[in-house]
């Protein structure tokens, strides 16, 4: 075992190394902006001119003095200017001729920012906030419709699953690996239950690959990596380029856990760089971090990515793929967009949100198809690397983690909404049904009052409807800044009324389903389903409304 950990870590130092090496570039520049180098009065003399070449373009700088004895030299980079690699040429008077710097040149980003004038983009998010927040709502990580041996327990389970583990064929087994992603996903969820799933992510990646599953850590340490040398010569935290962005939020929808071990390496290395140079450079990093790791963990609350064979069948486990794989690309965009707002920049990827948020839904679609696979080959092992009975967080951290959830929820919303008596109003709303899904139990619960909320698809139909609605309110009626503000909350309203409704109508009567789920209605549930998601397909991307 230690002989591979050791050949592993060798390959991690060659690929992270043979990154800063293969992408490294000594400016950054951004098109749109005058740009300049300086040199020394004494090197200066001995110079004719200074170009800057590349992508069949020369582009001359003008020289001038500076205050500090240093002759600088100025060039306009054009607003259509090609992007990609550049040379700083410096020709000698006596007619040799030397390479300065190397210079890429990237899109303009320094365009402000004001996220209350934006009122459609506010309106999108709040809607698409709160709704993923109904959503996700009393699904729990993996403890809902999992994959479970409740007839196996306590060593036993660790046995009987180890033991399975050694019959699995095209891997590289690792019992030693197994019990270590086993052991912390059910200690980790002691101090924190993301941290755990975290950890549990990457199950199905494991039955799959065995040790090999270590190159998804690397290839995420390699990908923090680029991201780092992408946005190094800017000056502040922004987004990488759209090949890396797209590489990041796949790689997190695989394995969430090595997305984020990506953009630690990202934020430990913009630290040394000191590319902080503002509050707004955080947000942003901590947007990039949310946007890489959360597809995944999202998707399982809201639709889990496995299920137990006896809880759902090949018609269910479609419609978990269809719906996870919809609201999800459609979570991702809105993600995308809303890194301006963490900035206070019109950010380059803006323009390929809708791009990033389709193949964001197709990586979530191969992973649930992945982990059904998986389950289906090898249930028990899969449920001893992704236990769903885990230690219940204890109560210090599960405070703190309240604490945590509400700072971190007004360090963004004070960049969209200002220092008002609305973000206070937000706080509580965001954190009313966080605090009531812990004492709901304690509620009556209400059957018939389960049976007509509406879940799933007919739940995303809903919503869609009165975010149109609001929508159409926003572009006839909104014209300052605290009007945006005022829709924020406003879009908060639906879900904060379900997400009460549904505390009180938790579950139906004892031995009773959903009554679309009633065998008389067997065959209206299969004719109707098709239809609603057709329906709720053209409402999300805008084909209707």
């Amino acid at each position: 075992m230690k002989r591979k950990l050791l050949a592993v870590s060798a390959l991690f130092l060659f690929l992270l190394f043979g990154a800063q090496s293969a992408w490294a570039t000594s400016l950054t520049w951004e098109r749109g902006q005058v740009q300049h180098v300086e040199m020394d009065a004494a090197l200066a003399a001995t110079v004719d001119h200074v170009a800057l070449l590349g992508q069949s373009s020369t582009i001359p700088f003008i020289p001038r003095a500076l205050d500090n004895g240093h002759m600088g030299y100025d060039a306009v980079l054009t607003s259509d200017l090609a992007l990609g690699e550049y040379t700083v040429r410096v020709f000698y008077a006596d007619g040799t001729v030397g390479d300065f710097a190397n210079v890429r040149v990237v899109e303009f980003q320094s365009a402000g920012y004001n996220p209350l004038g934006d009122y459609q983009t506010i309106s999108l998010l709040s809607f698409t906030f709160f709704t993923v927040l109904l959503l996700a709502q009393g699904n729990d990580s993996f403890a809902d419709d999992q994959t479970t041996a409740q007839d196996l327990s306590g060593d036993g389970f660790g046995r009987s699953a180890r033991q399975r583990s050694r019959t699995r064929k095209g891997a590289i087994v690792s019992i030693a690996l197994d019990h270590f992603r086993s052991s912390k996903t059910v200690s980790s969820s002691r101090v924190s239950p993301i941290f755990s799933r975290l950890l549990a992510d990457g199950g199905y990646l494991q039955y799959s690959l065995g040790e090999l599953v270590l190159l998804f850590p690397i290839l995420g340490i390699v990908g923090g990596v680029m991201s780092y040398n992408d946005i190094r010569g800017v000056g502040h935290i922004t987004t990488p380029s759209l090949a890396i962005t797209l590489f990041m939020i796949i790689l997190g929808v695989l394995d969430a856990g090595s997305a984020f071990i990506g953009a630690i390496t990202f934020g430990i290395l913009a630290a040394t760089s000191k590319l902080y140079t503002n509050v707004y450079d955080y947000r942003t990093f901590i947007g990039l971090m949310i946007l890489w790791i959360s597809p995944s963990l999202l998707a399982n609350k809201i639709r889990p990515l496995r299920k137990s064979f006896e809880d759902s069948d090949l018609w269910d486990r479609a419609t978990d793929v269809v719906i996870g794989s919809l609201l999800m690309g459609w979570t991702i965009r809105a993600m995308v967009l809303g890194l301006n707002g963490c900035a206070h920049l019109h950010l380059p990827i803006e323009r390929d949100a809708n791009l990033c948020g389709v193949v964001g839904g197709a990586a979530i679609a191969i992973r649930y198809l992945w982990e059904e696979y998986v389950n289906h080959r090898n249930p028990l092992y899969l449920a001893y690397l992704s236990p769903s009975d885990v230690h219940e967080q204890d109560k210090n951290w599960r405070l703190a983690g309240w604490f945590a959830k509400g700072a971190l929820f007004l360090f963004f919303a004070v960049s969209f909404l200002g220092l008002t008596w609305h973000l206070w109003v937000a706080l509580v709303i965001y954190m009313f049904p966080v605090g009531l899904s812990l004492w709901q139990k304690r509620f009556p619960n209400f059957p018939a009052l389960y049976q007509i909320l509406p879940v799933g698809i007919a739940s995303m139909i809903l919503m869609t409807f009165i975010n149109k609605f609001y929508s159409s309110f926003v572009n006839s009626h909104l014209k300052s800044a605290n009007d945006a503000r005022n829709v924020f909350l406003l879009m908060s309203v639906p879900g904060l009324a379900f997400g009460i409704i549904r505390a009180f109508g938790r579950k139906p009567q004892a031995g009773d389903v959903r009554w679309y789920m009633r065998p008389r209605f067997k065959y209206f549930y299969r004719v109707s389903g098709p239809i609603f998601l057709a329906l709720a397909s053209a409402l999300t991307v805008g084909w209707i409304g």
